[in-house]
């Protein structure tokens, strides 16, 4: 959990490598996406997949983590574009992914798309 109760440059700072977490996270999974299609590496690749999404899931299941990472966007747009373009192709390659791979809401087991997870 993340907290912000510090001077206003702590708390941007703070902002920003949220941000800069989630971006790196998307890429990871991008990157875990893609090597899923590899026979040799799939297995490594799913388990590795399978944590990014679960660590993005976690990230953003807090209400005041995706607020922070609101301000940090808000703050810096140069450092929203990369963190669009990271969300853009993660989710490009997740959608090509079966189901199984993609994680799930607990309450009704439906898959759950990042970018929801990111309104």
């Amino acid at each position: 959990m993340s907290s912000c109760h510090g001077k206003a440059e702590e708390c941007i700072s703070l902002c920003r490598a949220l941000l800069s977490a989630l971006t790196w996270l998307l890429r990871c999974a991008t990157f875990y996406a893609d090597k899923v299609k590899e026979p040799l590496e799939q297995a490594v690749a799913e388990n590795q997949l399978k944590m990014c999404l679960e660590r993005l899931e976690k990230m953003l299941s807090s209400t005041k983590n995706r607020a922070l990472i609101h301000i940090a966007k808000l703050e810096e747009t140069c450092m929203s574009l990369p963190h669009a373009l990271a969300l853009e192709r993660c989710h490009c390659h997740l959608s090509l992914l079966p189901a199984r791979l993609l994680p799930h809401c607990p309450c009704c087991s439906k898959p759950i798309h990042l970018p929801a997870l990111l309104l």
